[in-house]
C-alpha cells in the first residue's frame, strides 16, 4: 500500500511540475521550493520537493520507483536549501520563512561560510554535496539506484562458472559495472566457488 501511495505522490508531483526543473544542481542559498525538481543530466532521475507532504524524494522517472527519501515529511509548503555552513536542510513552512528544520544532512559546520556548497543529482540518482575546495570528493552522499552503474548505464552480465571442475558445475552470471567488480563478486561465492567465464 505504501508503494501505491508514493507512486500516487510521484504522479501528482510530475503533473504539478510538468517536468519543470532547474538542472541537475542546486547552489548554496538557492531554495528548492514545494513542487520544484532537479533532474539528472541523463533525464532518468529526479529530486522532488513534494508540495503535498513536504517530503524530499529521488524518483526513477521510468517507473516512479523511490531511490532515496528523507522519510520525514515536513508538511505542505516545505522547502530545502543548501546552506553556506555546508548543511542541506528541509524546512517546514512556506518559503521564505525559516520554520522548523524537519531534516538535515547533518553536515553543518560552525564558523564555516562556503558559498560554493552545491547539491547535485547524478546519472544513477545519487545525491552529493560538494564544495569548490572538496576536489570532486563529496562530503555527503546518498545511495544511487543499485540496478545501474554510476554513469547511469545498465550493469553488464558477466558469465561465471559455479563449482568449476565438479559434477555440479553450472553457468551463471554476475551483474557489475566493470570486469574488476565482476571478479570481486565471483570471488564471494565461498561455498560454491566460482570463476570468470563459462564452464568447460
Amino acid at each position: 500500500m505504501k508503494r501505491l501511495i508514493l507512486g500516487g505522490v510521484f504522479a501528482a508531483a510530475m503533473a504539478a511540475t510538468g517536468f519543470a526543473q532547474a538542472g541537475d544542481s542546486l547552489s548554496a542559498l538557492v531554495p528548492l521550493t514545494a513542487g520544484q525538481t532537479l533532474e539528472s543530466g541523463n533525464g532518468k532521475y529526479m529530486l522532488v520537493m513534494q508540495g503535498t507532504d513536504g517530503n524530499l524524494v529521488v524518483y526513477r522517472k521510468a517507473d516512479g520507483k523511490v531511490i532515496w527519501t528523507t522519510g520525514k515529511p515536513a508538511g505542505a509548503g516545505a522547502w530545502a536549501v543548501v546552506q553556506t555552513d555546508k548543511n542541506f536542510v528541509v524546512y517546514s513552512g512556506p518559503y521564505p520563512a525559516f520554520g522548523t528544520a524537519a531534516w538535515s544532512s547533518g553536515t553543518g559546520q560552525a564558523g564555516v561560510n562556503d558559498p560554493s556548497a552545491r547539491l547535485t543529482i547524478w546519472p544513477d540518482g545519487k545525491l552529493t554535496l560538494m564544495t569548490s575546495t572538496s576536489q570532486g570528493v563529496p562530503y555527503w552522499s546518498t545511495p544511487g539506484d543499485s540496478t545501474v552503474c554510476p554513469d547511469g548505464n545498465a550493469k553488464t552480465a558477466y558469465p561465471i562458472c559455479m563449482r568449476p571442475g565438479t559434477n555440479y558445475q553450472s553457468n551463471s552470471y554476475v551483474y557489475a559495472c566493470t570486469y574488476a567488480q565482476a571478479q570481486v563478486l565471483a570471488s564471494q561465492f565461498v561455498n560454491a566457488g566460482a570463476v570468470m567465464g563459462t564452464c568447460h
